[in-house]
């Protein structure tokens, strides 16, 4: 039987994809065994949307674009019921599909339109909570931290500074309560970088988190995601629902004597809360305002306890990581910058 697809990240949305949904809806009343109806989040074509994939039972795919209500009844009849393709409003014209597509290596957003954000198991069928497992199981933290220093993974947030290292700087801190912090602040114009790992993917930044906690010694964490993202916001607390009843978050995560919870902080839209003094601050129910450093969060952070932040897309590469291999992760990228790298590009490019 064949899936559809609806691209239902807030691109998709704005485009109006809740109504296209609706509108399969509709059709699967008339042809109830016709396809399987599913929602996903962005593949990175906003300028395409509202986007659609029809999968067949094999691998093949295909993507329209720009897909209105009015078309759902033809894409049904033809797409899907008569095997025919409508040339016309193909999103990745076969010809072209190397332009876009095929030539993007996906670590960060390996998951990100393909998976139903909202179902734990998809994520976990293509491998969720892999990483987590070796991690708890089978590794100390020392090793976890180890791994991350090999890959060379450093922050995404805009700061550049070696994850790894950061990690251990906390991990290395007196006190006895450490916190993480995921920076889901992203308020930079034209960037939603983070926005749609968070909509497309929200397990991975928490499989990332959970990784960190367990390497520095850490029990507690907050995700810090502006109000201006309530889908990202629906779906993180949905992902940490889901993980509370699979147990991978909450006590004796995988048998382990290891604990973890995370909460969820909404933020109120300051740009300066993005800096990570500022954003504890607004977690502390303080006006955020930056301090001056030293001493640096990993020292004294949130309620003056050592504290490590990272932001959404620097999480959304350890679970990889620690499953492939910091190695195999230094192997992409260049000399001073490895891994690979999420790009959002706006305006006239």
């Amino acid at each position: 039987m064949k899936t559809v697809k609806v691209g239902l990240g807030t691109c998709g949305i704005s485009a109006g994809g809740e109504k296209v949904y609706k509108a399969f809806q509709d059709e699967l009343k008339e042809n109830p065994n016709a396809f399987v109806l599913k929602e996903t989040g962005c593949i990175g074509m906003c300028y395409s949307e509202v986007l659609i994939e029809i999968k067949n039972g094999s691998d093949e795919s295909v993507f329209y674009s720009e897909v209105t209500p009015d078309r759902v009844g033809e894409i049904v009849e033809k797409a899907i019921l008569s095997d025919d393709t409508i040339e016309e409003w193909l999103a990745v014209k076969p010809d072209n599909k190397q332009n876009f597509i095929d030539n993007q290596t996906r670590i960060v957003l390996r998951n990100c339109g393909i998976i139903d954000p909202g179902s734990i198991d998809e994520y976990i069928e293509r491998g969720g909570y892999e990483g987590a497992k070796k991690a708890l199981t089978t590794m100390t933290s020392e090793d976890v931290i180890d791994d991350v220093i090999k890959s060379g993974l450093k922050g995404r947030g805009g700061g550049g500074f070696p994850t790894g290292v950061k990690w251990n700087f906390t991990r290395g801190a007196k006190g006895d309560k450490k916190y993480i912090i995921c920076n889901a602040d992203e308020g930079d114009p034209g960037a939603f970088m983070d926005r749609s790992i968070l909509e497309g993917d929200p397990n991975a930044v928490l499989e990332g988190m959970i990784i960190a906690g367990y390497a520095i010694g850490s029990d507690a964490a907050y995700i810090y995601c502006r109000a201006e993202y309530p889908k990202a916001i629906a779906r993180l607390r949905q992902a940490i629902a889901q993980a509370k009843k699979k147990n991978f978050l909450g006590d004796n995560i995988f048998g382990t004597n290891f604990t973890f919870n995370i909460k969820i902080k909404e933020g109120a839209g300051a740009l300066v809360c993005g800096e990570e003094t500022a954003l504890i601050a607004s977690i502390e129910g303080k006006r955020g305002m930056p301090k001056f450093r030293p001493p640096f969060p990993a020292i004294s952070g949130l309620w003056e306890k050592p504290t490590n932040i990272n932001n959404v897309e620097t999480f959304a590469n350890v679970p990889w990581i620690i499953l492939n291999g910091g190695d195999a992760y230094a192997a992409y990228g260049t000399e001073d910058s490895k891994g690979t790298k999420v790009f959002a590009m706006a305006g006239k490019v």
